[in-house]
């Protein structure tokens, strides 16, 4: 459970004045309704009163600030769906366009096949009528043939009744017969000749012929239908196989952007409750000015917003009375502070946190966060009436977007890398993501080791230095997604640092074992590295000199080898920090002479001593 006490404190210093003018209209009361102060405000005379107030409006000004931030963050995103939205809309137009060539072709095929048809049947008629006709003409021949062997046939028997009666005379037997024998040599003759012609008649060599080449163009005729069927199949084929890719280009445009809508109401949601916090803040510090009991009034809300009145306030002091030190941590990091089936946090950055616990000789209390918002629980409680936190120890590369926060020296080095699903010999590096579809955590370094290597999508196309364009990019700030979005296919590949994917891919009890892999180097052109967060005041100097002290005595130690090799395979070799940044960002060093300012401030004001070491 979060304690109920408020310690945390922003840096001393001056409100800058345009957040004054934003402080100033949104604790301005109305002008006409508003009562008056009293006039006897000599109760906001005291210092320690003076510095509550102070911390207030600069808690409120650090809230309204990061407001701005999730807009532009939004606002990214907003540009990323609608180029998404675009592309969608093309992809449909092509599939229409694809569907209507098709719906063109077949009508095309089907009037060719049947004009080619109609001509096969027109053949076919022809060639029956042909061969219906020469079979007539030989059954007229057939008949004549026939008609003359009657003829023939009656001849003979009138022959034969002659030869009877001429039989009869005897006297006359050579006459007659020599008459009978020329006839019958005569019929004899016409009965071979009949013969003959009958045979010739009755020879069907020309139907067989006609027939033969009737048959021949009979299967020509259905070898260019059967061709024209082939390629028809063919085309048809290529048609629906060029409208299932544009129907799949669809479909991942179309997870893209579900899965990007998720992030949008994330984000949207976080908008929210920021309002909700800037404004409960605001509507507290307008009550302060119109009751009868002020100091009353300013010492419960301090308490609310967790905010320290005590004007000698130190964190590690604070940390030491209680006998635990929060940190703010990312519950969903695989390798760097995840638990599986609800056991307690796991991971290289719970283990260097709770290695640094021990050191203080206090427990370890992990107040779970977004990563992206870790730094906000700094100065910001998670919830009205809990305490903020007393540090960040979560995968934190310093950057100048992290609002109001002091750096620790570089506690790993650590490669940026791409990975892939198992086996999916697309992607071999960067080179491969042209057109394609890339995960990224929701962090400005790793967009920024991106670009530098010339991967270009919408946000940043017209950046020179461009050597692959994507298709889409997802920047994701739900960390427990960002495995399965690659392992389920919603991304192409994933630009990650490498402790987040090393034991979800060769981890025995990874649920992502075997589905995803890592396939390159480093990304970046040197390590990358992670460091501590404090809040940048005063308060918390010692905390941030005590982590350093502890960095330096536990780089040597067996337990920091053993767990950098499991959870990232090996020590990284590196020397870049946070000064490398350029960035004008603040550690140890840096934050000194605002510490020695405010402990000559207290002297000077309380009488009390807070430099005793």
């Amino acid at each position: 459970m979060v304690d109920q006490v408020t310690e945390s404190e922003p840096s001393a210093g001056p409100v800058p004045a345009s957040r004054m003018d934003t402080l100033a209209q949104a604790t301005s009361p109305p002008p006409v309704t508003a009562p008056r102060p009293p006039d006897d405000l000599g109760q906001f005379d005291s210092f320690e009163v003076r510095a509550a107030l102070h911390r207030l409006h600069e808690n409120l000004a650090f809230r309204v600030g990061f407001v701005g931030e999730d807009l532009e963050a939004e606002d990214r995103l907003l540009e990323e769906i609608r180029s998404w939205t675009k592309k969608l809309d093309e992809s449909v137009e092509r599939t229409n366009s694809q569907v209507q060539m098709a719906m063109d072709t077949l009508t095309g095929l089907v009037a060719e096949t049947d004009e080619r048809l109609s001509g096969v049947f027109q053949d076919l008629k022809t060639g029956l009528a042909t061969t219906r006709s020469l079979l007539d003409s030989k059954t007229d021949d057939l008949a004549d043939v026939l008609d003359s062997v009657g003829q023939i046939g009656k001849t003979i028997r009138m022959l034969s009744i002659n030869a009877q009666i001429a039989s009869a005379k005897a006297g006359e037997h050579g006459k007659t017969f020599s008459v009978v024998a020329q006839e019958i040599k005569g019929l004899a003759n016409e009965a071979t000749q009949s013969s003959n012609e009958a045979f010739k008649i009755m020879d069907l060599t020309d139907v067989v012929k006609v027939l033969g080449g009737f048959e021949t163009l009979a299967e020509e005729t259905l070898k260019r239908t059967s061709h024209s069927l082939q390629e028809t199949e063919a085309r048809m084929r290529e048609m629906v196989a060029s409208t299932q890719q544009e129907l799949a280009v669809i479909s991942a445009n179309s997870r893209t952007v579900g899965e990007t809508m998720s992030v949008v109401k994330l984000i949207s949601e976080r908008l929210l409750e920021k309002h909700h916090i800037a404004e409960r803040l605001a509507a507290g510090m307008d009550g302060i000015w119109f009751t009868e009991a002020p100091d009353q009034e300013l010492a419960a809300l301090a308490i609310t917003e967790s905010v320290p009145v005590d004007p000698c306030f130190d964190r590690l002091d604070s940390i030491r009375r209680r006998g635990r030190i929060r940190i703010a941590i990312e519950p969903d990091f695989k390798g760097l502070s995840f638990r599986r089936d609800g056991s307690e946090l796991r991971g290289l950055d719970v283990d260097y946190a709770r290695a640094f616990a021990k050191w203080l000789g206090v427990a370890c209390e992990f107040l779970e966060h977004p990563w992206d918002q870790c730094t906000n629980l700094l100065w910001v409680s998670p919830d009205e009436g809990t305490s903020t936190a007393d540090l960040v120890w979560s995968a934190l590369p310093p950057s100048p977007r992290y609002r109001k926060v002091a750096y620790s020296e570089t506690y790993t080095w650590l490669e940026f890398v791409l990975a892939r699903r198992k086996g999916d010999t697309r992607i071999q590096g960067i080179g491969d993501l042209h057109g394609r579809t890339l995960g990224c955590i929701n962090d400005p370094a790793a967009l920024k080791t991106l670009e530098d290597a010339g991967i270009r999508w919408s946000a940043n196309a017209q950046v020179p230095g461009g050597k692959v364009r994507l298709g889409n990019l997802i920047t994701y700030s739900d960390q427990s997604r960002i495995h399965d979005c690659l392992a389920d296919g919603i991304v192409d590949a994933f630009a990650v640092d490498k402790p987040i994917y090393w034991w979800a891919c060769n981890g025995h009890d990874s649920p992502w074992h075997g589905r995803i892999e890592i396939v390159t180097g480093n990304l970046a052109n040197q390590p990358w590295y992670y460091a501590v967060g404090v809040a940048d005041t005063p308060s918390s100097y010692r905390l941030l000199r005590e982590v350093n002290a502890f960095l330096h005595w536990f780089a040597t130690q067996p337990a920091r080898r053993q767990s950098e090799e499991y959870w990232q395979g090996s020590i990284v070799d590196g020397r870049i920090g946070y000064r490398d940044e350029r960035a004008g960002l603040r550690g140890e060093p840096e934050m000194l002479p605002d510490y020695l300012k405010w402990v000559s401030t207290v002297k000077s004001a309380t009488g009390v001593n807070m430099q005793g070491d």
